[in-house]
């Protein structure tokens, strides 16, 4: 599966175009609730994040779509302290080259677009663990390998 690069006009490109290189996945995030309805929030961009440990969401964008909060937690990282952040049992899909994928996570939220990202999620080391991130430059090859 191919990494795709974040503009800053918002538009994705197979190569960095920019200074500032944002590695992302498109994915889909849905929540299946106690009585087996579902919350389709639909595609959102995900930041393929090698120094963040977990997943986190943008905070508005699990607002908008209603997704129920599992719990609360104070993450801390590069971005700072969060105290009481929301987080949410989330399913995630992803295609791929032999079609699609479909994982299950925890998300914490945190305000990403609220500071100026134009990613709705972050997908750290526990993405990565899932298979063989390249990234060569050299070659211009940014793929993603599941296990």
């Amino acid at each position: 599966m191919r990494i795709k690069f974040l503009n800053e006009n918002g538009t994705l490109s197979d190569a960095p175009l920019e200074l500032d290189k944002i590695p992302v996945v498109e994915v889909y995030l849905e929540q299946t609730l106690l009585d087996g309805s579902v919350i389709n929030a639909g595609q959102a961009i995900a930041l393929v994040d090698t120094g963040a440990d977990h997943f986190a969401m943008d905070r508005t964008f699990a607002e908008k779509f209603g997704f129920i909060p599992a719990g609360t937690t104070s993450p801390s990282g590069v971005g700072g302290f969060v105290e009481n952040a929301n987080y949410y049992d989330l399913a995630w899909r992803i295609t791929t080259n032999t079609g699609e994928k479909v994982f299950k996570a925890r998300f914490v939220a945190l305000p990403l677009m609220e500071t100026g990202r134009k990613y709705q999620a972050i997908f750290g080391m526990s993405f990565v663990h899932k298979g063989r991130l390249i990234m060569d430059s050299k070659t211009s090859e940014y793929l993603f390998e599941f296990n």
